[in-house]
């Protein structure tokens, strides 16, 4: 069976890696899988008065910054082919082709019956990303067989845009992500949380949090990671610029504490990663939090945005090591039985089927 993936562009994010995931596990069980993107990448900002960001882009566009990443940084097996255009000509007949972010339906949406079924894989509500929210909505409504990822995503989609979706919940690498170090040796409690510069990640709040947790906690150790820098990022927090997957996993098995306070997300892979390598975590109730975790026995799950209640969560575990213990076992436990990738595969090919 052939499966086209029509990716926006080539860039190091979650969502790209759950797609290659994919990708991988289904060719190594025989399924003939291509990834297309377009040279020049989607502008996610079409149709939108965004002067000074259109001005970089056409910088970055003149002298060739777009593609700042290789073809194996996710260790995909699969093929990854760049186009001029996502259309008939340059892409191949199959039995599937797989929209994988909002301006990518559209045009899936345009490629003939050759191409195979259409079917638009949703990992997020991509408005809250500065994307043109009137043409993400739009997608929603496109006549694509669409999945989505959690149990939240598929809600939002069918009470705001009638949008019947197929839940299959992502899984977890545990080659990758894993106990690979020892808590215990710590010399000293370390929390740990993700920045990323985007309005509905709530970098206020984590910052806000951590700076309360800093005041009454300076023994504490205090780590950070992310693509981007800014300013604003105090000196007592150990920032790591745009680590490898490596780093990333050694900086979730030395935390003892992982801080999460997104406002929205489609999974929310980063507690999940957090958990899966026996780190407790704090999160606010999004994507599909809870989907894989129970409050107060594999994470402490915020319903709101309220700081002092994060602070309070972080004390907790700070002051009581068993039931730091406890939780960062069940979270180890329970994304192995929830965010199992075989299952995930098989829950997807079964989709496949029922739609030949």
């Amino acid at each position: 069976m052939r499966l086209n993936y029509i990716l926006p562009s080539w860039i190091k994010a979650g969502g790209f890696r759950v797609v290659i995931e994919y990708a991988n596990r289904l060719q190594d069980k025989g399924y003939d899988v291509k990834l297309y993107y377009p040279q020049r990448g989607y502008d996610f900002y079409k149709g939108q008065f965004k002067p000074i960001y259109k001005l970089k882009r056409k910088i970055s566009l003149i002298l060739g910054r777009e593609r700042k990443y290789g073809y194996d940084m996710y260790n995909n097996k699969v093929e990854v082919i760049e186009v001029k255009k996502i259309n008939d000509k340059n892409i191949r007949d199959a039995d599937f082709t797989i929209a994988t972010a909002w301006p990518t339906a559209f045009d899936v949406l345009k490629l003939n019956k050759k191409k195979g079924k259409k079917i638009y894989f949703i990992q997020n509500y991509e408005a809250y990303l500065n994307s043109n929210k009137k043409l993400v909505d739009l997608s929603y409504k496109l006549p694509l067989h669409k999945i989505t990822i959690c149990t939240i995503l598929r809600d939002f989609l069918y009470k705001n845009f009638s949008a019947q979706s197929e839940v299959i919940l992502n899984g977890i690498n545990f080659e990758i992500f894993d106990q690979k170090y020892n808590k215990s040796n710590n010399d000293k409690l370390k929390l740990l949380f993700i920045y990323y510069p985007i309005k509905v990640k709530n970098m206020e709040l984590a910052l806000e949090v951590v700076k309360k947790i800093n005041n009454k906690y300076p023994e504490l150790e205090i780590n950070s990671f992310g693509f981007h820098k800014d300013e604003n990022i105090p000196n007592y927090i150990n920032f790591n610029l745009d680590p490898d997957d490596n780093t990333i996993v050694k900086l979730y098995n030395d935390a003892d504490i992982f801080l999460y306070t997104s406002k929205f997300e489609g999974f929310g892979l980063p507690p999940a990663e957090a958990m899966a390598c026996k780190t407790a975590v704090v999160t606010s109730n999004v994507g599909a939090v809870p989907d894989f975790a129970e409050n107060m026995k594999s994470a402490i799950i915020i319903n709101n945005f309220n700081p002092d209640e994060y602070v309070n969560a972080i004390e907790l575990l700070i002051k009581d090591n068993n039931l730091r213990r406890k939780i960062s076992e069940n979270a180890y436990k329970t994304v192995r039985e929830k965010l199992n990738w075989e299952k995930s595969v098989e829950k997807f090919e079964d989709y496949l089927k029922r739609l030949s």
